[in-house]
């Protein structure tokens, strides 16, 4: 999977992470930066 540590995008086993749940803020740099890419965030 695929995610942000210390400020750096990182890689972790799906198994470390199952089951639990982190939230990232809407306004995020990297989340304004995907929908203005077009990707879709489920909204």
């Amino acid at each position: 999977m695929v995610c942000m540590h210390n400020n750096t995008v990182d890689s972790i086993p799906l198994a470390e992470v199952a089951g639990k749940l982190r939230l990232v803020r809407s306004d995020h740099d990297l989340i304004t930066q995907g929908k203005r890419m077009g990707i879709s965030f489920g909204r």
